[in-house]
């Protein structure tokens, strides 16, 4: 069974949504590359998942997106597709991460795909 593992949230104004959940929540932001930092929601050891807190490129509605790690990112990209789902971006490598792609499911809804680079 694949697990969700990380989230992003999508925001026009990263430095007033950054304000706005270290307030509430006290997580912490380090910038990973432009327009993308890591959120980190506690400690390590703890129940929970961390995220990713990204610059929204268009004027559409904002959301929330769950990134799911599976064994081989190929195969579920193919099964997104038959299933009805939609390939929504090329898969690309995450450096010393994994490799990663946007998609859609059945009726539109993002979700992340993962396959993390094996660790030797």
């Amino acid at each position: 069974m694949s697990r969700v593992i990380h989230f992003e949230i999508e925001t026009r104004n990263p430095e007033k949504k950054m304000s706005f959940y270290e307030e509430v929540f006290g997580w912490k932001f380090q910038e990973m590359m432009e327009g993308y930092w890591i959120i980190i929601t506690g400690e390590d050891g703890e129940e929970g998942i961390d995220g990713g807190l990204m610059r929204s490129s268009t004027e559409e509605a904002l959301r929330t997106v769950n990134s799911i790690t599976v064994a081989d990112l190929d195969e579920y990209l193919g099964k997104v597709e038959r299933a009805g789902g939609k390939v929504a971006s090329a898969k690309m490598e995450i450096p010393e991460i994994g490799d990663f792609a946007y998609c859609e499911d059945s009726e539109g809804l993002a979700f992340g795909v993962i396959q993390f680079f094996k660790k030797e």
